[in-house]
């Protein structure tokens, strides 16, 4: 978890041997570029100062400006803090006071007291210091775990919120599933999911802010050797290490795309200083969100056949390819197999949410997986999985059937758990992203679940409380008959006519105990 904290800076273009300063000192250790200052040097100044949460704490006016006095004329603040409107807040995350509630929604400004900021807060701020040149990115789920980070230039999609991986505490309680609240707000307004975003940062300089990085997301769920980070600018895709472990993934995506040979599309990354770089198509949708965008389901196959076309190009038949085939797949029902068709190289990243239709060329990039001797009807499975809000549109078994693929299916999900064990970091998946909640309507129906048997238990202590009962007057019926025949036994003439005889037995016993002592 720690590693990810790296997140936050390690895409940003540092100038070269600048001076930066960590004021507060929350962020040095996670940035490797250059050295970092954790304490000011007496009259230095410097290129970058970095302030992560200092601003939620309590003088927020006073350190701002503080820290403001540090930078040479041209340098720049780079601001991380929460969003005291971030979609944590509505769900009661935990405030900073630990409690679980919803004050950090209505929490007034006060700059002498710890609490969130929102938006219009920070700007105020900074606009208080004289300073207008400033820009906003926004952080999905937060500044502490970067998974998703973009700026008012870029326009969210439901694909991107399905990149955002919750982060919540272990047994944590919440209200709704985040993810699903953003894509509703997403189909709505996009713009308007950004106003939810749990964190900001913002990169703030007295002259003008030259970047042009709009967005940038990250692959935390992979083990290291695949970890790759994707930034967009206004002009280019970019695709880069996020580790030197990564680097050798990178390069052998450079290789895989030599085998990338079909008409009528081609793929834009090409290899330059290390990074996957691909210009970036303007005016014109991804090829998903076109096809998100139809009205009609015949419209959509006659659109998807299209594009299904370009995926089967050099397609081989089963018995060309038998002796190739993963072991996986050679276990496979023959019959079936003999129905499908294989790429010797199947680029499985094939999908039309990476691919750009320019009138009738079709310009691919992000092609990061290529396999060998696998069946075409795969990238046409993942394409369908991996378009957002078709199959909810209509309906998956339907497509998976119109396109003739369903009864592939269970060979496709085997397919991908074994991608998926290759490149998933179970641990980190599990450890960071993936830690189990208690959600409110869990927690009634578990308090309910008590409740009832609780219920039960009472039942069954009444049930045998009334035994008891039961068994206590029987108890008292023997007691009474019992002191009924001891009367009966006192009244009656030969107990009268043998009392004398008991008399002087009690005198014998009495003169007895006497001479014993």
């Amino acid at each position: 978890m720690e590693e990810l904290k790296e997140n936050l800076f390690n895409w940003y273009n540092f100038k070269e041997k600048s001076d930066i300063l960590d004021f507060g000192g929350n962020i040095a250790k996670y940035i490797h570029v250059q050295k970092v200052d954790t304490k000011p040097e007496e009259n230095k100044k410097y290129d970058y100062v970095i302030l992560v949460g200092v601003l939620e704490k309590a003088n927020k006016e006073e350190n701002l400006a503080k820290a403001i006095s540090f930078l040479k004329p041209d340098g720049k603040l780079l601001i991380a803090e929460n969003n005291k409107f971030g979609i944590k807040n509505w769900n009661g995350k935990r405030d900073l006071t630990g409690s679980l509630d919803y004050r950090e929604i209505t929490r007034k400004y006060n700059s002498n007291e710890a609490g969130m900021l929102a938006k219009h807060d920070l700007k105020e701020m900074l606009d208080n210091e004289g300073i207008s040149n400033y820009k906003f990115y926004y952080l999905f789920p937060d500044y502490n775990l970067p998974n998703l980070i973009i700026t008012d230039e870029y326009t969210l999609t439901e694909e991107d919120i399905s990149r955002n991986f919750e982060a919540y505490e272990e047994g944590e309680l919440v209200n709704f599933n985040e993810n699903l609240a953003l894509t509703e707000i997403v189909k709505e307004d996009p713009n308007q999911a950004k106003f939810f975003a749990n964190s900001f940062l913002i990169e703030v300089s007295k002259e003008s802010i030259e970047t042009d990085i709009k967005y940038v997301s990250f692959t935390n769920y992979r083990k290291k050797e695949y970890r790759v980070e994707t930034i967009l600018t206004n002009d280019y895709a970019i695709k880069k290490a996020s580790n030197s472990e990564a680097q050798k993934h990178i390069n052998n995506i450079a290789d895989n795309l030599a085998n990338f040979t079909t008409k009528n599309s081609r793929v834009l990354e090409v290899l330059e200083e290390q990074v996957l770089k691909s210009k970036f198509i303007k005016e014109t949708p991804r090829l998903d969100l076109y096809l998100q965008s139809l009205n009609s389901y015949d419209l959509f196959i006659q659109e998807f056949n299209k594009y299904k076309e370009i995926v089967y190009q050099n397609t081989l038949e089963y018995s060309e390819v038998k002796d190739n085939l993963l072991e996986e797949i050679k276990a496979y029902d023959e019959n079936k197999l003999s129905e499908m068709k294989f790429l010797k190289y199947a680029f499985t990243d094939m999908l039309p949410k990476n691919c750009f239709k320019v009138e009738d060329e079709y310009l691919f990039f992000d092609q990061e997986w290529c396999e060998n001797y696998y069946p075409a009807e795969y990238i046409i499975y993942r394409a369908i999985r991996n378009t957002a809000g078709i199959a909810n549109k209509y309906g998956e078994d339907r497509i998976f059937k119109d396109l003739k693929i369903f009864e592939y299916i269970d060979l496709f999900e085997k397919l991908e758990e074994n991608f998926r064990k290759k490149v998933i970091d179970e641990k980190m998946l599990y450890d960071v992203f993936d830690k189990k909640v208690v959600t409110r309507e869990a927690m009634i129906a578990d308090y309910t679940r008590k409740i009832i048997d609780r219920d039960v238990e009472i039942d069954k202590l009444k049930v045998d409380i009334e035994g008891r009962k039961a068994h206590v007057e029987e108890l008292l019926g023997v007691i009474s008959e019992k002191e009924n025949q001891i009367i009966s036994i006192s009244n009656s003439l030969s107990w009268r006519i043998t009392k004398p005889l008991r008399d002087v037995s009690g005198k014998i016993h009495e003169m007895k105990s006497k001479k014993i002592k």
